[in-house]
């Protein structure tokens, strides 16, 4: 369900004649160097659309461009808000303040240019608006209906993605001990809070490395000092172990090592 939508900037724009219209992506009736063929009385676009890891940060600006036609008095438009996630079969329509309600012209106006964005957005999930238009002349009767679908405004699930990298050893600082650095790597689009890193040498777990945080596709090299593996042993290294960070499920979170002598 999408309760959480709230639409920030509704609004219209009206252009007298040939006047000056807002700029808009899409092929409408103020045309496009190599536009060939008459103009389209309707036009829809995504102007904006933000990704970000925070929900309240997601947003989308949808605009629809009218050009009047012979007889027209005023007209009209109407946005409906569609989604697509993965567990559906194509796009729904769903309830957004703003949305679902006719926005009319001024009297006379030549082109008519419409915008509505919503934010907080959820994610992962795919956006566009249906446009619905109609002409009205000077008695309010409609003398022509139209619709289109915008373009779609993506947005991707953004999180960390933690992952082991490569596994160094050195003489430690105590006799019989080994040095071990363990890179860890973030490999998502959002950054990571702190976890715990945990190696675990001939079968036992030494103490956890702390990791304050990771931004999206940075490293780090966390360190441990323990025994010197045993020739044909395995290590095992572990990011993250507690679940501490949300992330999608990531094999590549741990990491088994041969130990070479």
């Amino acid at each position: 369900m999408l309760a959480t939508l709230a639409l920030v900037v509704p609004g219209s724009v009206g252009a007298q004649g040939t006047g000056a219209v807002v700029a808009s992506s899409s092929t409408g009736a103020t045309g496009v160097t190599g536009q060939t063929g008459p103009p389209a009385v309707l036009s829809a676009s995504v102007t904006a659309c933000h990704a970000d890891p925070l929900q309240a940060n997601r947003s989308a600006t949808f605009s629809s461009q009218m050009t009047s036609v012979p007889g027209t008095k005023t007209m009209d438009v109407n946005f409906e808000l569609q989604e697509h996630t993965a567990a559906a079969i194509g796009f729904a329509a769903v309830s957004a303040p703003g949305f679902g309600e006719w926005v009319a012209s001024q009297p006379g106006v030549g082109i008519f240019t419409n915008y509505h964005q919503v934010t907080s957005l959820p994610a992962p999930a795919s956006f566009r608006v249906l446009v619905r238009a109609r002409w009205l002349d000077r008695r309010r009767r409609v003398i022509r209906r139209e619709q289109i679908v915008s373009p779609v405004c993506v947005q991707p699930l953004e999180t960390p993605d933690l992952a082991i990298g490569v596994l160094r050893r050195a003489p430690g600082p105590q006799a019989g001990t080994v040095l071990y650095s363990l890179q860890v790597l973030n490999t998502g689009a959002a950054g990571a809070g702190p976890f715990q890193v945990s190696l675990t040498v001939n079968g036992a777990a030494l103490a956890d490395a702390s990791v304050t945080g990771l931004s999206a596709g940075a490293a780090a090299i966390v360190q441990f000092e323990g025994p010197a593996c045993t020739a044909g042993s395995t290590l095992s290294a572990v990011a993250d172990p507690t679940g501490a960070v949300v992330e999608p499920a990531n094999h590549a979170r741990s990491k088994t090592f041969p130990c070479t002598r």
